[in-house]
C-alpha cells in the first residue's frame, strides 16, 4: 500500500502570511529588535516548508522565488530592525501569495489600518478567521465580523447634525448602509457620489447575505471582506483621516 501523494497546507500557509504581514508591520513601526524579528522569520519559514511539502507545485514555485532572492541583513547599531529586515520580509509575502494562487485560494491582502482601533481590529479577526475557516458557520461568521466593522466604521464617522438621513428616518446605532449613505452624501455632495454609495451598499449587502446564507463559501467570505475592508479604507479617506499634514510633508 502506497501513502497518499503529499498535499500543501492551505490554511496554515495562509495563517503564516497572516503572521508575516503582522511582523511586517512591527518592522515599519521599528517595533523590536533586529534579533527577534530574524528569529520570529526563522520560526515562520520552518512552518511555510512544512505547509508547502516538497514535490508539491507550491513547493516549487516558493522555492523556485526564493532561490532567485539574495537577502541581505543588516544589524544597525542600537540593536533594532532595518529596512532591509523589511524588504526580506515583504518578499517572502509577495511568494506566498503567488503560492496561494497558484493554490487557487488567496485571502484579501492586509491594507493600511484606517486608525480606527475597533474597525482595524474587526478586519483583522475576519482575515484571520478566513484564514482558518473550513465549514459554512466558519463562512458566515467572517460575514458577521465585516457587518460590524462596517457598524463600527458608520459610528465613527457620523454626526446626527452634519449628515441628515437621505430618506429622512433616523438611523439606529446599527443600521451602517444609511448611516454610510449620509455621510456619504453630504461629504461628497456631487453627481460623483452615486457609484460611491453603490460601493458602500454592496459592501454592507454581501456582508449581510453571507451571515444568513447556509451555503456560504470560501469565495463569498473572501469577497466580502474584501469589499468592506475597501469600503472602510474609502471612508477613511473621504472623513480625511489619510490626508497628508503639510507641517510633516508626505
Amino acid at each position: 500500500m502506497t501513502d497518499a501523494p503529499a498535499t500543501p497546507n492551505t490554511g496554515e500557509v495562509e495563517l503564516v502570511l497572516g503572521e508575516l504581514e503582522r511582523l511586517h508591520d512591527r518592522c515599519e513601526r521599528g517595533i523590536g529588535l533586529h534579533s527577534e524579528i530574524t528569529q520570529d522569520l526563522a520560526a515562520l519559514d520552518l512552518r511555510t516548508h512544512a505547509a508547502l511539502p516538497e514535490g508539491t507545485d507550491a513547493f516549487h514555485l516558493y522555492r523556485s522565488r526564493m532561490r532567485g532572492h539574495t537577502e541581505y541583513w543588516e544589524k544597525t547599531l542600537n540593536g533594532y530592525v532595518s529596512r532591509r529586515d523589511c524588504k526580506n520580509i515583504s518578499r517572502r509575502i509577495a511568494v506566498l501569495r503567488e503560492a496561494l494562487v497558484e493554490l487557487g485560494r488567496v485571502v484579501p491582502a492586509k491594507r493600511e489600518p484606517t486608525g480606527w482601533a475597533r474597525v482595524d481590529r474587526g478586519l483583522d479577526t475576519a482575515r484571520e478567521k478566513l484564514a482558518a475557516a473550513q465549514y459554512e458557520e466558519d463562512y458566515q461568521g467572517v460575514g458577521l465580523l465585516c457587518r460590524e466593522a462596517l457598524i463600527s466604521v458608520a459610528q465613527a464617522v457620523y454626526d446626527p447634525e452634519r449628515h441628515p438621513a437621505t430618506d429622512g428616518v433616523s438611523p439606529s446605532e446599527t443600521d451602517a448602509h444609511r448611516i454610510l449613505a449620509a455621510f456619504i452624501a453630504a461629504e461628497l455632495a456631487d453627481s460623483s457620489n452615486e457609484a460611491t454609495r453603490r460601493h458602500a451598499k454592496a459592501a454592507l449587502n454581501l456582508a449581510n447575505d453571507l451571515t444568513h446564507k447556509r451555503t456560504a463559501t470560501f469565495r463569498e467570505a473572501a469577497m466580502c471582506a474584501e469589499a468592506v475592508t475597501s469600503t472602510a479604507n474609502l471612508i477613511a479617506i473621504v472623513s480625511g483621516r489619510r490626508d497628508i499634514d503639510p507641517a510633516k510633508g508626505a
